[in-house]
């Protein structure tokens, strides 16, 4: 017959075991999430350098006709084109929190009325400081003649996270934005927008700063993530085999 506390004894001991063997699988499942989060990284960086370059590329080309009829454009994005029509300038968007060069202000979207079809498509036609008091909003003012516009299409990256509504419905004209949202801005106006962004060519004078971002951040910032995550793994490892040595060193 095996004594009572020798089966004791094996049982904490066992059970000592199962936890030291439960936080071994803990630290690996861990460390590869790390690095497998790095190596994500990375391919985000290359995935981000073809699509700089290949807009790049694009708004080399000449600008074609604006089509009207699509109901999807994230394929044409970057793609220069020019359309006929004239601005909806009673009825114009400010979206806001857009910074340039330090400053904080906005970018003016207005509705562009599509000469063949009526559709309206939204032009940032680029970017305004905001003044001093908040209250009062920067002179967006815009003519109402029919003319010809050449710039390029962009579609954002996906939604951004917000805290409140998208904006106010009940404010005057120009309204504030806090993202683009093409079904909540075709209520405003009353009318069918084109789900994608005309952004006018840098030679359009008409004071407004006509620069933007081709993507939220860069190949740059990918690499710093994936930079973390792998100093991340490295600290894990070192930590993990330091522990592991120095419990040897003592038995």
């Amino acid at each position: 017959m095996v004594p009572i506390g020798s089966i004791r004894h094996l049982q904490v001991l066992s059970s000592f075991n199962a936890k030291r063997w439960l936080l071994v699988f803990c630290i690996v499942c861990l460390w590869c999430l790390l690095v497998s989060l790095g190596f994500w990284q990375l391919h985000r960086a290359d995935e981000k350098k073809v699509l700089l370059e290949e807009s790049e590329r694009m708004m080399q080309m000449p600008p074609v006709a604006f089509d009207e009829t699509r109901m999807q454009y994230a394929d044409l994005r970057y793609q220069r084109v020019y359309a006929k029509g004239r601005f909806k300038g009673e009825q114009q968007f400010l979206l806001d929190n857009q910074v340039h060069q330090g400053r904080v202000g906005y970018h003016v979207l207005t509705p562009f009325v599509l000469e063949d079809t009526g559709r309206l498509l939204l032009v940032d036609r680029g970017w305004v400081p905001a003044g001093q008091d908040r209250r009062y909003l920067p002179d967006v003012s815009v003519t109402g003649e029919r003319m010809e516009i050449v710039g390029s299409l962009y579609v954002p990256f996906g939604q951004p996270y917000l805290l409140g509504d998208v904006m106010d419905e009940y404010s005057t004209w120009p309204r504030l934005l806090q993202a683009v949202d093409w079904n909540v801005m075709g209520q405003s106006l009353d009318g069918q927008v084109a789900p994608v962004l005309f952004r006018m060519d840098k030679q359009w004078d008409d004071g407004l700063v006509h620069e933007w971002d081709l993507v939220p951040f860069g190949p740059q910032k990918h690499i710093g993530y994936a930079v973390q995550w792998f100093a991340m793994a490295l600290v894990l490892f070192i930590m993990s085999a330091a522990v592991y040595y120095g419990r040897r060193g003592s038995q």
